[in-house]
């Protein structure tokens, strides 16, 4: 009962969390200097944002009351923030040829829906493996499907959704390792790693020590379109302040 006590995050207050720490994110990779305190420190605290709004998808999709409408509303603005995305990113290595991560979350939202029918099990691991192929053209990359997949096996269980978070951590960390890998000795490579998975982790607190299962009792349709809204007006922002500094 005590743990109760300290529930004070509802739903929407986490995802603003998250849209604050994807902006710390792209202002990271678009203006400061790749290695600097403050652009690797912004750019750890945005790893925060796959993670937590996957985690919503999964939560979204159980209580939502059109499957149908929630996909479409992510396809509509998948497309829509394509341009914006393009805009705040040229010329970024680590975006070339990447797709906007709400096409990543259309994936992740097929991977729940492909959960959720009665599919013999081979051919539901044929859609995954093409999911998380498709996912490697989208920003996030394959982690994102992988912690849907995490997140659906927890199925609200909090002592699962804990050990999810745990695979989470080690598979952003794992993913990181090899790029690290190529450019530093392999000590810093590993310490690297562990030092990313502080956003994953930041999550992992927010989720399973301070979300109280609710959502924003004023203000919700405001809140509801609020993150799709911004996600193509911030990177849009972003774009034209980097075309007129550069």
């Amino acid at each position: 009962m005590a743990n109760q006590g300290i529930r004070l995050l509802n739903r929407d207050a986490i995802k603003y969390i998250a849209v604050f720490t994807m902006l710390l994110n792209h202002i990271s990779a678009i203006f400061l200097q790749p290695g600097s305190l403050l652009g690797e420190s912004f750019r750890v605290i945005g790893y925060f944002t796959a993670v937590t709004m996957v985690y919503f998808l999964v939560e979204g999709y159980r209580y939502t009351h059109s499957h149908k409408a929630y996909f479409f509303r992510l396809v509509l603005f998948a497309v829509i923030s394509e341009l914006p995305f393009q805009l705040a990113f040229a010329g970024s290595e680590l975006y070339t040829y990447r797709f906007n991560m709400i096409c990543n979350l259309c994936l992740c939202w097929c991977v729940i829906h492909i959960s959720r029918t009665e599919a013999l099990l081979s051919l539901r691991l044929v859609l995954y493996a093409g999911l998380l192929f498709l996912s490697f053209f989208c920003d996030w990359g394959p982690l994102a499907p992988l912690y849907t997949l995490l997140f659906l096996w927890a199925d609200g269980s909090r002592e699962k959704a804990a050990a999810a978070y745990i695979f989470a951590m080690i598979l952003l960390a794992v993913s990181d390792f090899f790029p690290y890998a190529e450019t530093m000795p392999v000590e810093e490579a590993i310490l690297s790693s562990c030092i990313d998975m502080a956003g994953v982790a930041l999550s992992a607190v927010c989720i399973l020590f301070f979300y109280n299962g609710k959502r924003v009792k004023k203000g919700r349709t405001f809140s509801k379109w609020f993150f799709y809204i911004f996600y193509p007006v911030h990177l849009s922002l972003l774009g034209m302040i980097r075309i007129l500094i550069s």
